[in-house]
Parts: C-alpha cells; structure tokens; sequence
C-alpha cells in the first residue's frame, strides 16, 4: 500500500544518508548483505500492512505452519518452552527455524505497529484519538471519502477481535517476549471489553472535538495536520520524490 511504500521509502532514505555510515557498517559488510538486509526491511515493513486480506492469510498459513507441533499422546499443541527438542524433528530442520524467524519477525513488527492496543487504556485511547482526529481532518479537508465518526466504534471491536487478540495469543504461543506477552494479552482483552462498554461515548467525544479543533483553525490548503501535536502547520518545504531504486514494486510487491 501507499502507507508501507512512503514508511520504507523514509526509512531507507534515512539510513542510507549521512551520519549513518558507522550503523551501516556494522549492519552489512557487502553488496550481498546488503541486498538481503534490504529485503528483510522489506518483508518486515509489509507485514504491517494488517487490511490486505490474502497478505493476512499467507501469514496465517506460514504461522500455522512453523508453529503446528502436536503432542502424539496428548493430540494437543505444547508452548514452545514445554517442548522437546529431538533430533531429527521438524523443529530442527533448519527450513523450518528460518520460517519460525521469520514469521516472529513478522509479527513483533505487526505488534510494534499497534502496541497502544496492547497497553494501558489511557495510552490506547490517547492514540486512537489522534488517529481518528487525522482521518477526520483528511475527510473534512476533502482528502478523504471517509468519515471516520461513522463506523469508527463497531471498526475498533472488529479491529480487536480479528487483529489484536489474535496477535496478542500468536506472541504467547511463541514465548518470545516472555512474561510480557501475558501483560499485552490482558491489555487487549481488558481494553476490547472497555471499548465496548465506553466506546460510543468516546466516538461522540472525538467527533466533536474534531469539529471544534476544525472550526477554531480553519486552515489553509498548505497547513497539514500533525497527529503527534494535535496541530495544524506549514510545511517549511516539498519533501524529496524517493528514489525509483526504493519502490516496494521493484522488488516484486
């Protein structure tokens, strides 16, 4: 999408200018390294894109798939902490590692992506406002078809129970984080039951300080509206086209 198209373009951009050449030493050595370095910044950047429903599904398949270890006496799955290893096993095939690497890779960035759902009700709510109040401002600026007032509410519960729990449960099961990833379960589950209760007042709430912030500045064509600050301003300057060597396409996305 556009969205993960500009983030690589931005970030590929900055490492690659001044100032960085010691990271990037230490990051690659070679042309070769740096073709796979680049492609896992890549592969990791798409995975955020959560909306593309076949993109979805092969990461659900490719998770199923590094993760489908069964207990013969049991016929139920074990966390990866409770297993044994045994030679020979499918979750010693080195194939199989670089799937499991890559699909935990996956989904740290996914979660890294939407960590205000997995955390403290006013850090989810804090950010949810600003994402809302942007979206608002492109439909009220006419940059946008989409009112984010009107279906924003019943938007959260489906964004929670498709996309957050479900990551949420994936991080525990694979016992990467730790102890944490029973924290940011309990945030998603307790942060879902609370949108469902609070959340068509908090909708309204939004909406009309969307329309106070957008009646009291009435920007210009040139303002744009900062989701960081809650503000309005000028871009001091264009920013650079990115490099056609940068596009996503290029590489076969």
């Amino acid at each position: 999408s556009v969205a993960e198209q500009n983030s690589f373009n931005v970030a590929w951009n900055l490492l690659m200018g001044k100032g960085y050449e010691h990271l990037r030493k230490c990051i690659y050595s070679n042309e070769a390294e740096l073709e796979r370095f680049r492609q896992l910044v890549v592969n990791t950047i798409i995975a955020t894109d959560l909306h593309d429903k076949d993109l979805v599904a092969r990461r659900n398949k490719r998770w199923e798939k590094a993760f489908r270890t069964t207990n013969a006496n049991s016929g139920k799955s074990k966390p990866p902490s409770k297993r044994r290893k045994r030679k020979g096993t499918a979750g010693d095939n080195p194939g199989n590692n670089d799937r499991k690497a890559t699909v935990i890779v996956e989904a740290l960035m996914q979660a890294s992506d939407i960590s205000h759902t997995m955390q403290h009700w006013h850090v989810y709510l804090k950010w949810n406002k600003r994402l809302f109040l942007e979206m608002h401002h492109a439909y009220a600026d006419g940059q946008s078809d989409i009112d984010p007032s009107e279906g924003w509410y019943e938007g959260e519960l489906a964004f929670f129970d498709n996309t957050v729990i479900p990551l949420a449960k994936k991080l525990k099961e694979c016992d990467i984080v730790g102890v944490g990833a029973d924290e940011m379960l309990n945030y998603a589950l307790v942060n879902r039951r609370d949108w469902e209760h609070k959340g068509k007042r908090t909708v309204h709430d939004f909406s009309m300080e969307a329309r106070r912030r957008k009646s009291a500045t009435r920007p210009s064509s040139i303002q744009s509206f900062n989701s960081s600050t809650g503000s309005f301003s000028i871009p001091l300057g264009a920013a650079g086209k990115a490099s056609n060597n940068n596009s996503l396409s290029s590489l076969g996305y």
